[in-house]
């Protein structure tokens, strides 16, 4: 029995030493791309054997040999009866869906919804984007439709911007929502401060998570959909159906 342990041991110390060893190969590869680049995780990938999914500190994704010596960048398609399934964006709404799922209320902006819940929509915003005020007037009938809305900060134009420090005067207010309607609505929102930028935190997850603009709507399987999308349509996509008034 202490000597099937200690091979198992042995196998598992093995195995943990070659992961190590790849990633490290990978690293030294990527590097020779842009020395800027920075490798956040390697695994090997489930689908092709030998191959390596590469993920990098901008959220951006590769597929790589062991070596490291060939790279791949793109979307990897496993081809099925039903068509083609994209296995690179189903990792990254899978990305999407834990990193989003571990924000708690009180980081983000909520309007909840009326009676039973049915949805929650992550939806990154900026309060200067013309399509971000035109998707806030919809908030209340998404929530009469049950979707509860978490608004996350994103400055299209920036951290430097000025709506990037009016954001972080919304974040900071006492009353998120009150603050955040006005902003929306053109009005001058009080002057405040908090000890936590989520301004900041959360346009880098924007960033890393693939967002490019605003509004970017994230569904609950992490899927993205980026622009204004009409209440009716939205509520499809959520795989739901119109509550009558």
């Amino acid at each position: 029995m202490r000597i099937r342990l200690l091979a198992l041991l042995v196998l598992l110390c093995s195995g943990s030493v070659w992961a190590d060893q790849v990633a490290d190969a990978i690293s030294a590869q990527v590097k020779k791309i842009d020395p800027r680049l920075k490798v956040a995780q390697v695994q090997a990938n489930e689908a092709l054997p030998g191959l390596y999914d590469v993920v990098l500190e901008t959220g951006e994704r590769l597929y790589a040999t062991a070596d490291g010596q060939y790279m791949l960048a793109g979307s990897l398609l496993k081809i099925t009866d039903r068509g083609a399934i994209d296995l690179t964006e189903a990792a990254r709404a899978q990305t999407r869906q834990e990193a989003l799922t571990a924000i708690p209320d009180d980081q983000v902006i909520v309007y909840p919804a009326q009676g039973e819940e049915r949805a929650v929509l992550n939806v990154f915003t900026d309060i200067s984007c013309p399509y971000c005020r035109k998707f806030h007037e919809e908030v209340p009938k998404l929530n009469q439709q049950g979707v509860t809305v978490r608004y996350l900060a994103f400055p299209r134009n920036g951290l430097t911007a000025q709506a990037a420090q009016s954001m972080r005067n919304v974040w900071c207010a006492k009353d998120k929502a009150e603050a955040l309607t006005a902003a929306k609505a053109g009005e001058s929102v009080e002057t405040s401060a908090c000890d936590t930028d989520r301004v900041a935190e959360q346009y880098e997850l924007g960033l890393k998570l693939g967002v490019q603009g605003t509004p970017a709507l994230m569904l609950p399987d992490g899927r993205m959909v980026p622009g204004y999308v009409p209440v009716d349509r939205l509520i499809t996509s959520l795989g739901l159906s119109l509550r009558s008034s």
